[in-house]
């Protein structure tokens, strides 16, 4: 009787795992399918979901699964990046040394009018010494005396990593310039300034601080350029096939769009769709100028192109909005 008991559970528990792999394994068919698979979409929906799921597999092993060939060659290409960028940054140190010296003269010019100005001589040392630590780095520069707070000069960085030059602009012409305001002053006092203060002995004074900064931003632009080259030369030999699949999946989501019934949902897909563009764009390597094991910049998007700009052009280009005035959405 105990034999017949235990032969009885063993084949209960066998036939129930039986059915539920074979459920597992086989699901049954949906009949409400049978139609849909049969509908002009179908085909259409078949070969999107497979490019995206493709495109997604791709983005997947790009950033967690390359293989050796490749890993070399951008491990290779960071290398010559952070090499050359290294050697960009410490010019651009040097630069912006020169261009405080330059500053500093122009401050001097401000200080010798001190007592019509009102501006105490700290203050002077006080904004050298915060540019010169960088504590002030970008923005319109000020000093107070008894006109109130006066315009200085206003100050753009241009970027290498963590050193910048700047680009020095006098402010603009009105009662909130230290520079109008002090001619103003002296001429009423009859003070002498010898010209100096006059805007073309001015402009001339900052163009001289500027000198560099033409050349330093043709030099930034072509060192990115160059840092896009070399890692989308990594992926050069898989670069046709990953844009040839991006071009089908928008082909099919126009095809979709054209055989728009309550069954095509184009902007579900064209929303996936993008998200997978924007998800490839996004990798990157982080690059680092210092020696540091910190980021100073990342380079994105050269799975698309070798500069920044036509990746991002690219990009724009290939993103995919469906029709808002034939699209029909499922409640229909």
């Amino acid at each position: 009787m105990q034999s017949v008991k235990v032969a009885f559970i063993f084949m209960s528990v066998w036939l129930v795992s039986s059915v539920a792999l074979s459920n597992g394994s086989n699901a049954p068919e949906l009949p409400i399918l049978v139609n849909a698979k049969a509908s002009v979409e179908y085909p259409i929906l078949k070969k999107l979901q497979d490019l995206t799921l493709e495109l997604q597999l791709l983005e997947i092993t790009v950033k967690n699964r390359r293989d050796q060939a490749i890993e070399e060659k951008i491990s290779t290409a960071i290398r010559q990046i952070e090499e050359q960028g290294a050697q960009i940054s410490e010019r651009f140190k040097n630069t912006r040394k020169d261009q405080l010296a330059g500053l500093w003269a122009l401050f001097e010019l401000g200080r010798r009018f001190d007592k019509i100005t009102g501006v105490q001589p700290a203050e002077w040392e006080e904004l050298l010494g915060a540019l010169r630590d960088g504590q002030i780095i970008a923005g319109m520069i000020t000093v107070h005396g008894r006109g109130g707070t006066l315009n200085l000069v206003s100050l753009t960085p241009l970027y290498i990593g963590k050193q910048f030059v700047w680009n020095v602009q006098l402010p603009q012409a009105d009662r909130k310039s230290f520079w109008v305001q002090t001619r103003a002053r002296a001429h009423f006092l009859g003070y002498r300034t010898g010209g100096t203060l006059a805007d073309a002995s001015l402009a001339a004074r900052a163009l001289a601080i500027n000198a560099p900064y033409a050349d330093a931003e043709k030099t930034t632009k072509e060192f990115f350029n160059t840092s896009y080259g070399r890692l989308y030369s990594a992926f050069e030999t898989q670069r046709y096939a990953i844009l040839q699949r991006v071009q089908m999946a928008r082909k099919a989501l126009t095809e979709l769009e054209k055989n728009n019934t309550a069954m095509g949902t184009p902007e579900q897909y064209s929303h996936l769709y993008n998200q997978v563009l924007e998800n490839l764009f996004s990798y990157g390597v982080d690059v680092s100028l210092s020696g540091a094991a910190q980021r100073d910049f990342a380079v994105k998007g050269f799975l698309f192109a070798e500069s920044p700009e036509r990746s991002q052009e690219l990009l724009k280009r290939l993103k995919y909005t469906p029709s808002v005035a034939t699209y029909n959405p499922p409640s229909t």
